[in-house]
């Protein structure tokens, strides 16, 4: 049985057997400090304990902290890789921060083993993970109508970041589509649905699709931040916290998105004329085969693993209709939206042909049919300019999900890729 990250928790009896259900609910497997096993992948910890440390040459561990009875005591930067969750954090909550901080540890895994199979086609790849940087320089757009108070914010948020304040979700996307933002903080107002039309659409939007959103609601209602998380929303707080626990947190979520952007920059220079498909810009056939077989080899069966094979029902027709050119034209275009819009720890390849290959580790079935169902949400709801098509063309790209069973060869994982979508 796949296992969707170790957890190590550091806190009280009472607070362990709370969280160990949630985490045992949700394919966690969770333990205490000196129980012993294979080394955690991230750290729960309560505030009044101390983060377990890095030992030989590991990388510090991932640390979502749980803040006191009094509210969070917002730590220094200088804690590495970390997350913060509210007060009366929900259950929900807790998985988001779990995902997001996971998520990161994947991509810094996955970093060393790209390096790894790009330096046996003989390319030079980088050298380390780059490390977290300080942020002073955001670009934070606020959409908040008037009667929502920001003086306070710009006294502490404004101190650290350029702030843009505008009234409603449609100046919101007009900037965003414009201008270049770090992060979304939209006021959630009394009954008005104007946030969740903006978060849907800045995560059905291909340039913003991995923006950072969040969202301050006026009390503590555990079902609009469920349905705020269920949207995409990446960190809700409560109003009645303070300024300057608003303001760590967006920055907090800078530091982690600049921090992602530039794990996803060291993957693309893994890339080289050797490694990719000189169409669509894409990982060969050649090179993914090669990872894949290595990931199968060197990793725990209990770590998820999932593929997408996809297809691009649309190249024959474009192929016959317009000509081989235009359907070039047609799979470079389709192929660079599936590299932006991808993951950064996924790699993504051109398999043959009209014929894609998605990999993505520690991601399980479910997970991986929401990341691709909406990765082929945007394609398919997007439209191409082609060559001697007299109006731009809608696309259509078929999709089949599996994951890794115990056993799986690169042959045999592959040939259920191929069969699920066939079928």
């Amino acid at each position: 049985m796949s296992v969707t990250a170790r957890v190590l928790v550091v806190a009280s009896d009472e607070d362990y057997r709370a969280i160990d259900a949630q985490l045992g609910a949700h394919g966690y497997a969770s333990r205490r400090a000196g129980d012993g096993g294979s080394r955690p992948d991230i750290a729960i910890v309560a505030q009044d304990q101390d983060a377990p440390s890095a030992s030989g040459d590991d990388a510090p561990l991932p640390v979502l902290y749980i803040p006191s009875a009094d509210g969070l005591d917002t730590p220094s930067e200088g804690h590495g890789l970390s997350e913060y969750l509210s007060p009366t954090f929900s259950e929900i909550e807790l998985l988001t921060r779990l995902r997001g901080l996971s998520r990161l540890a994947t991509m810094r895994e996955e970093l060393e083993r790209r390096m790894a199979t790009t330096e046996r086609f003989g390319v030079a790849a980088p050298t380390s993970t780059p490390p977290l940087g300080t942020v002073r320089d955001a670009r934070v757009i606020v959409v908040a109508d008037d009667d929502v108070n920001v003086a306070s914010l710009h006294a502490t948020l404004g101190r650290e970041a350029a702030l843009a304040l505008v009234p409603d979700r449609h100046d919101a996307l007009r900037r965003l589509e414009r201008d270049e933002f770090d992060a979304v903080l939209t006021y959630v107002g009394d009954g008005g649905r104007d946030w969740l039309d903006l978060v849907h659409s800045l995560r059905g939007n291909a340039r913003l699709y991995n923006l950072p959103i969040l969202a301050v609601i006026a009390e503590n209602d555990e079902d609009l931040t469920s349905e705020a998380y269920r949207a995409g929303v990446n960190d809700v707080i409560d109003n009645r916290g303070s300024p300057n626990d608003i303001a760590f947190r967006v920055l907090n979520q800078v530091r982690q998105m600049r921090y992602r952007l530039a794990l996803q920059t060291s993957l693309r220079q893994s890339r080289h004329a050797t490694t990719t498909d000189s169409l669509t810009g894409l990982y060969s056939r050649g090179f993914l085969q090669a990872h894949l077989t290595t990931h199968l080899e060197e990793t725990d069966e209990d770590r998820p693993l999932s593929l997408a094979y996809m297809r691009l029902d649309t190249l024959a027709w474009a192929n016959r209709a317009l000509g081989h050119a235009a359907g070039d034209l047609l799979l470079r275009q389709v192929g660079g939206m599936i590299g932006n819009l991808v993951r950064g720890e996924d790699l993504a390849a051109r398999f043959r042909g009209d014929e894609f290959v998605i990999s993505m580790p520690d991601t399980t079935l479910a997970d991986a049919r929401v990341v691709t169902s909406r990765l082929c949400g945007v394609i398919n709801s997007s439209s191409f300019a082609l060559p001697g098509a007299e109006t731009p063309l809608s696309v259509h790209l078929s999709v089949a999900c599996i994951e890794r069973v115990d056993g799986d060869s690169l042959e045999s994982f592959l040939r259920r890729a191929r069969r699920e979508l066939a079928g």
